[in-house]
Formats: C-alpha cells, sequence, structure tokens
C-alpha cells in the first residue's frame, strides 16, 4: 500500500488528472452496464422449466442376506433399515438381528447387507474381519496387515475391550485395510 501512495505522490499533476478521469470514466461505463441489466425475477428463470426433473420422493434399496425374500425395494425417502427388511419379508430363522441397525435412516441405492448367524459368529465376513472376533490369521488375511499389527490389534482388544482402534490398520495409499466394527 506505501509503495502506491509513493507512486502516486510521484507523478506529475497532468498524471493524477488523467488518471482521475479514466476512473470516472470507467465507473460510469460500469454504472450504465449495472442499469441496462434487467432484474433476473421478473426475467424469468434461467433454466425452463420443462427440462427440470422433479426430485424422486423414493428411494431404493438392495436388501441381501439373511432377509426372506431379499432384493430390490422401492421405499418411501427417510425409510429406515427396518422397513426395508419388512418389505423382504422379515429375517430369516438364521439372521443375525445384530449385524444391522434397524433404526439407521437408508439412502438411496443403498446395498442393506442382513448377516447370518454363523457369518457373524466366525468374525470373516467377505474379506472384512470383526475386530471383537477376529483372530491372528483373520486379520493377517488381510492385505496391508502383518504379524505386528495383527498382534497389536489382539492386544489393544483385550486391554481395551475392543474400542475404536488408534494408531492400527491404517491404509496407505496402495493398501485399503477393510475392517467392520460389530
Amino acid at each position: 500500500m506505501r509503495a502506491l501512495v509513493d507512486k502516486y505522490n510521484s507523478m506529475g499533476e497532468v498524471q493524477k488528472k488523467r488518471g482521475l478521469i479514466a476512473s470516472l470514466i470507467v465507473l460510469g461505463l460500469i454504472g450504465i452496464w449495472l442499469s441496462s441489466q434487467e432484474d433476473t425475477e421478473s426475467a424469468g428463470p434461467l433454466i425452463p422449466p420443462e427440462i427440470i426433473t422433479p426430485v424422486s420422493s423414493n428411494i431404493y434399496v438392495h436388501v441381501v442376506g439373511e432377509g426372506s425374500a431379499p432384493g430390490h425395494c422401492q421405499l418411501p425417502v427417510g425409510s429406515r433399515a427396518s422397513d426395508a427388511i419388512a418389505m423382504a419379508g422379515g429375517l430369516t430363522t438364521l439372521a443375525a438381528q445384530e449385524s444391522i441397525n434397524l433404526a439407521r435412516i437408508l439412502s438411496h441405492g443403498e446395498q442393506l447387507s442382513v448377516l447370518s448367524i454363523e457369518a457373524m459368529a466366525s468374525g470373516n465376513i467377505a474379506g472384512k474381519v470383526s475386530l471383537n472376533r477376529g483372530d491372528r490369521a483373520d486379520f493377517e488375511s488381510l492385505s496391508g496387515i502383518g504379524p505386528a499389527t495383527s498382534e497389536k490389534i489382539i492386544k489393544y482388544r483385550e486391554e481395551s475391550g475392543a474400542r475404536p482402534l488408534q494408531g492400527v490398520g491404517k491404509s496407505s495409499s496402495a493398501t485399503s485395510v477393510k475392517v467392520m466394527l460389530h
């Protein structure tokens, strides 16, 4: 800012007058341009109403696993997992109800997976390992988890009751470690 003031002070009177006149002309042109602009509200919408598609009031969810009739469900926006399970015919006798949060609000395009009691007990489900139930072999079956990290997980679980782990099983850009909390 100081450099601009010094530059202005070093200018001659003629240069100062020319600069002032040029500034006034520019401001005047901007004012004329702004006053010639139509009010956007009176001009109508920028996008014609015929091209705007209404937002759907329904979502589609894919129920898989231990639902009595798994498949695609069409539900109203704001539906919960319990609504999708009910639409899929309820749970089978083999279903582990604790594998899903029935009160969770669903989103469009989601897959809701209902695990079996057997799958829950094993701790290793489709490349995911339960921190509460997995053993050393389960953890080491995951890409990026070796003996040292699996021992850290087990030690931390034994000491803290399987609360969320900090500093164990971090993903690198080359390796994605999938860990599922139950």
